[in-house]
């Protein structure tokens, strides 16, 4: 069990690769006016963050990373077992899936469905 139980970091992991197949498939989701990944449609506009994205990171008041697939580490890869996207928390050394595909996809591309839900989560670790 990790020492710590406050979350240190929240990490956003995207639905998509850091490499040219994934730009490949960022050209054909703005082509197609679409999202392949429940996280970037909740995050962006077709390309551009959303302007209330921008700020609820700003007020998380905890470090943030954005990851792709291929950039995560074992630890990470390992604490998602498959299902992207997802977020995560880093508690000490280890890491706490806050969030999976299932909890953001039924968000349907809503914010404040997400922010609830991250939310809670994230209350949960608090103390």
């Amino acid at each position: 069990m990790s020492e710590s139980k406050r979350i240190e970091c929240v990490v956003f992991v995207w639905n998509a690769e850091m490499n040219l197949k994934g730009a490949c498939v960022a050209v054909t989701d703005f082509v197609k006016q679409q999202h392949s990944c429940s996280l970037c449609e909740i995050a962006y506009h077709t390309v551009t963050p959303k302007h209330d994205w921008k700020s609820y990171k700003a007020g998380l008041g905890i470090p943030i990373q954005e990851l792709y697939k291929n950039q995560l580490t074992d630890e990470q890869r390992h604490c998602i077992a498959g299902e992207y996207p997802a977020v995560l928390g880093k508690l000490g050394e280890q890491y706490v899936r806050l969030l999976g595909k299932q909890e953001i996809d039924a968000c349907e591309g809503d914010l404040i469905a997400f922010k609830e839900k991250l939310d809670a989560r994230l209350a949960l670790y608090a103390t």
